[in-house]
This record gives C-alpha cells, structure tokens and sequence, in this order.
C-alpha cells in the first residue's frame, strides 16, 4: 500500500470539486471509492516537481478524521497531496482508469 492509498483508507466520502470550490460530484458509497483508489498508480521516475498551476478538479476524501484529505488533480494526468513533496504522475493505464471511474460516476469531463 502507497502513501496515497494509506492516506485514503477507509474512506466513506468522496466530493469532488472545482478548484474555485463548485460541487460536481459526491459519492457515498466506500466500495466505489476504494475501487477509484484501487485504480491509481503513480510513475515514480515521472513524479518530480509541480506544475505551478492549482489543479483543475479537488478530490475531497473523507476518512473519519477531522478534515478530509484533499487531492488535487493537475491535467488531468498528475495527482497532488500537500504531504508529498512533488506531483504524482499517473501511469498511462491509471490515468485512463481514474479518468473513466470519474465518468462513470457523474463528473462531465
């Protein structure tokens, strides 16, 4: 289990968002978000540094914790979690994966 996926056990929400905060899509059900998170997959010797840029989609994850854990996705293609210290590039099956779950479940892309 990766540092992502153990950020993200157990998680009972999912809410995902504009970066300005716009509600698109909220997701109730653990099995369905632990399969999303089954489906990411990061390229470590692709994963340096970060785009300057906020990200286009804010994928809120609520864990039991106080807070959710906030995941950013950046192009569509890098994930950011403010614990690490660069963006993680999806490998190209994860992206396909990530992006095809987020359809299906609601989000217009």
């Amino acid at each position: 289990m990766g540092p992502l996926h153990a950020a993200l056990d157990g998680a009972t929400r999912l809410e995902v968002e504009t970066i300005r905060g716009e509600r698109l899509l909220v997701v109730d059900d653990p099995e369905a978000i632990a399969d999303l998170i089954e489906r990411v997959e990061v390229d470590p010797a692709a994963s340096w540094g970060r785009c300057r840029c906020s990200g286009e989609f804010a994928l809120l994850f609520s864990t039991g914790q106080p807070e959710p854990v906030l995941v950013t996705l950046n192009h569509r293609k890098r994930l950011r979690l403010r614990a690490w210290s660069a963006d993680g590039v999806l490998t190209p099956w994860s992206r396909s994966a990530v992006l095809s779950w987020l359809a299906a479940h609601g989000l217009d892309l």
